[in-house]
């Protein structure tokens, strides 16, 4: 009988750990979808998402070791089902309400923190109780079984919720939707915790008295499978717990970030690693013989060679695997590591996960409060990736040296190998540029300035050509002290130059010059139907502030131009005023101050007035993140709201979208919207780089009603080259972005994988 009851209480309490871990894993993608609109779609707001996590789940684990150490069962029991009573309260606000949205002033940090914390900060507090916990209730329940399995029980239920979210959620429920669904779900875990705690209390009770506490003086079980109850670990084990834990996570968000960065803000990219991440913990923790030391420690070296010191160019796809792949090895050396010092005394298994908790926290934080204020790039990811080869390195060399050598001896071989072989590659990698070169044949690059914030990294340099180089020289193209230019990057993407040359710095370059598909619908509104009358544009996306190149000063009866920019990030203001001068020359020229909107476009759009413009410029995609909240359903009713509109209520203005993207084919996208949201006739128009001229490649759609315009600017495809069968001879052949079967975005949907390029 008593056998039957302890089975019944095993299965309720690997259920309860099973769903929580789902339910812990599975409201962190669905909240950060839901608020990622309203921070810009920045990858911070995962980074900072991730942090409140992480701390919370620390708390969880603390609160999890102060009860089993301290308190008694019965009161132990009592805690815990009032905190489920007032969590399941609580679970209802998971969907965060409207009144929450940020201004656009505020600090996105700290508002995301708190907004995190009033909607599922108990719900998650409590969920992240139930992992050390349970084990403690099962090492009290079963004296002479390991627990440590119901760890990877644990984490095999958060890398199911992870899965799940894209490939089974998201496709076919609204967020809102998923939101009842985990409510209800919380609900059931929440019964099924007060079970368990139920039954635990039975349980033990019929064990003569042996609580968590155990019968003796010192609180240890006598479990078969328990050190000497004075076998504490160490400073130094702890240490390393903690230390391997933070790198772990340290690597686990600094890819992150990296990879969101170049790629697109979606849920996908913050899933696979941190499913990834997940997975090391269910290998490592469900039996020492999957980690195999020299074997994942040579992975781990060759995957960090291959990412900084070879610098192989791969594709996308053979990119991400290369990434993320270099991630997996460095979570399993660190997890596999972990797993080498794990307590076998039940006394200490809630301080092992507190310590393993620290950690992530701890990763978190570095990130958050040290690397994104002080780095002014992300050198966190370079110097997790030394840390890491020496780590792997260490663990390689310790392990065939205890084969062969006495331990003094072995010591010393490591530190000779390992260090020499970390500065070496820490030199090759040159993470914080300690190597530049400034100058090169008549040629200086200087950077201006370099910061970090929230949003990313931005960066100012200037080209100076000091001689004057022939064409023959430098690729069929001269340069001379006329092309010293300025320019303004995001990450590595360039957002905007500017020549140096009074003269000649009032002309719009890059994707922004007379030739582009911006730069024809603008010359094409002033020159024909706003020739004598003011035109009103306005530009999602600062950058240097070419466009307002293009704005005209009053002449005779016209009134200027107007110009109104929406930039989410306020130091690209500073930036656009400081070391540009597109800005302060369109002051100067149309003698009345520009209004630059701070906050994200479409939360600032979503709460003003109807603004009548004539042309709105969304250009926001051509690197980066994407924020695909510009480009869903209901981004484009706001674009709709604010087009002006002729008598009979019809539009007639024009939305020009810069879709200029090396990984994404975002034209499928901007088509559905053209023709089932605004309901417009469209064109593209792409045009190749011309260095020449300081012009780079540039794809443009715009849509509008305006049918001369249409006639006069027809299509143009991007071409390939490639080679005709009959002649042998090279031709053009235009590329189709013309994809079949792409859905509309909406907030509720969307994705990246059916749009990923290949060519």
């Amino acid at each position: 009988m008593e056998s039957k009851k302890s089975f019944g209480l095993a299965l309720w309490l690997s259920l309860t750990i099973f769903v929580s871990a789902f339910l812990l894993f599975q409201v962190q993608p669905l909240i950060s979808k839901f608020i990622l609109p309203w921070f810009g779609g920045s990858p911070a707001v995962w980074t900072t998402a991730m942090l409140f996590f992480q701390c919370t789940l620390f708390l969880g684990y603390v609160y999890s070791h102060l009860s089993a150490s301290r308190l008694k069962l019965s009161t132990q029991v009592k805690l815990h089902v009032v905190l489920l009573a007032l969590a399941s309260i609580m679970a209802i606000f998971v969907i965060p309400i409207s009144s929450l949205k940020p201004q656009g002033d505020e600090d996105p940090t700290s508002r995301i923190l708190m907004l995190l914390t009033l909607c599922v900060g108990l719900p998650y507090f409590v969920l992240s109780t139930t992992g050390p916990l349970i084990q403690a209730w099962f090492s009290q329940a079963y004296p002479g079984r390991s627990p440590y399995r119901l760890f990877s029980l644990s984490n095999l239920g958060s890398l199911l919720a992870l899965g799940s979210f894209p490939a089974l959620f998201e496709p076919y429920l609204e967020l809102k939707t998923m939101g009842y669904f985990w409510m209800a779900g919380f609900w059931l875990f929440a019964i099924f915790c007060m079970i368990c705690a139920w039954k635990i209390s039975r349980v033990v009770d019929l064990k003569a008295g042996k609580s968590i506490h155990g019968s003796t003086a010192n609180g240890a079980s006598s479990d078969s499978w328990a050190q000497p109850s004075d076998a504490t670990p160490s400073v130094w084990q702890r240490g390393a717990c903690i230390a391997l834990s933070g790198l772990s996570s340290l690597m686990f968000i600094a890819t992150t970030n990296h990879v969101c960065h170049d790629i697109a803000t979606v849920p996908f990219l913050w899933i696979v690693p941190l499913a990834l991440y997940l997975l090391t913990f269910i290998i490592c923790f469900d039996h020492p013989r999957w980690y195999v030391r020299e074997v994942w420690g040579g992975l781990c070296i060759l995957g960090i060679l291959g990412l900084k010191v070879f610098g192989l160019d791969l594709t996308f796809i053979p990119n991400l695997v290369l990434h993320f792949g270099t991630m997996f090895t460095i979570c399993m050396v660190c997890h596999g590591e972990l797993v080498r010092l794990r307590p076998k005394n039940s006394k200490f298994i809630t301080e092992y996960y507190l310590m393993i908790s620290a950690g992530g926290a701890l990763g978190g934080l570095f990130i958050t409060f040290i690397a994104t204020p002080f780095f002014v790039e992300y050198y966190e990811w370079p110097f997790g990736l030394l840390i890491s080869l020496g780590l792997a390195l260490y663990v390689v060399i310790l392990t065939a040296m205890q084969k062969w050598f006495s331990r003094n001896t072995q010591v010393l071989g490591v530190l000779a190998v390992v260090l020499p072989a970390t500065l070496l590659v820490a030199w090759r990698v040159d993470p914080f540029d300690w190597r530049n070169s400034l100058s090169d044949g008549g040629v200086v690059d200087k950077t201006i300035m370099k910061a970090r914030n929230f949003y990313g990294t931005v960066q100012v340099s200037d080209r100076i050509y000091t001689l004057e180089i022939p064409a023959s020289e430098n690729n069929g193209i001269a340069r001379g002290p006329s092309d010293n230019r300025r320019s303004f990057w995001s990450g590595n993407i360039l957002h905007g130059r500017q020549l140096t040359e009074l003269s000649l710095r009032n002309a719009p370059l890059t994707y922004y010059d007379h030739d582009s598909g911006v730069g024809l619908t603008l010359d094409y509104c002033m020159n024909g139907p706003f020739r004598d009358q003011p035109l009103k544009f306005a530009v999602v996306g600062l950058g240097a502030g070419s466009l307002v190149a293009y704005a005209r000063a009053s002449e005779g009866d016209r009134a200027a131009d107007e110009c109104v920019l929406y930039e989410i990030n306020p130091l690209v203001e500073q930036i656009a005023r400081e070391h540009f001068w597109y800005l302060p020359d369109y002051e100067k020229r149309l003698g009345k101050p520009i209004e630059v909107r701070l906050g994200d476009a479409r939360l600032t759009m979503e709460r003003e007035a109807a603004q009548e413009y004539d042309v709105i410029v969304l250009d926001a995609f051509s690197g980066d993140s994407v924020p695909a909240h510009l480009l869903t359903h209901e981004a484009f009713d706001i674009y709709r709201r604010h087009l002006k509109k002729n008598a009979d209520g019809s539009l007639r203005g024009f939305v020009c979208i810069h879709i200029t993207n090396s990984f994404l084919n975002l034209y499928p996208i901007v088509k559905n919207a053209a023709k089932h949201v605004l309901k417009m006739p469209y064109t593209s128009i792409y045009r190749e780089a011309q260095p020449q001229n300081h012009s780079m490649r540039s794809h443009y759609f715009i849509i509008t009603n305006d049918e001369r315009f249409l006639a006069e600017t027809p299509m143009v495809p991007q071409f390939r080259e490639s080679i005709d069968p009959s002649t042998g001879k090279e031709i053009l052949t235009p590329i189709d972005r013309d994809w079949p079967g792409i859905a509309l975005w909406t907030d509720h949907y969307s994705t990246i994988f059916n749009i990923l390029l290949n060519d």
